[in-house]
């Protein structure tokens, strides 16, 4: 919603505390905190080509975590 009313800023910030909170609570590899992990990297990318390269990172770190966790998700 934050990023519809063109706060990219908060929205940002609001995606990396909640990570940061779900990691801590839950571990870097429960599917909740892969979700949180998700919609930050869908937020970077919304911003615009500043934000791709860590969009990317973000997005391959999810990918790696749901391969070793749930195997193959091809």
């Amino acid at each position: 919603m934050l990023v519809k009313e063109h706060d990219g800023d908060e929205a940002e910030h609001l995606c990396r505390c909640a990570l940061r909170g779900y990691e801590r609570a839950l571990g870097a590899e429960d599917p909740s905190t892969l979700v949180v992990l998700n919609n930050l990297a869908l937020v970077l990318l919304s911003r615009g080509n500043v934000n791709v390269e860590e969009a990317e990172a973000l997005l391959h770190r999810a990918l790696r975590v749901k391969k070793a966790t749930l195997g193959c998700v091809c």
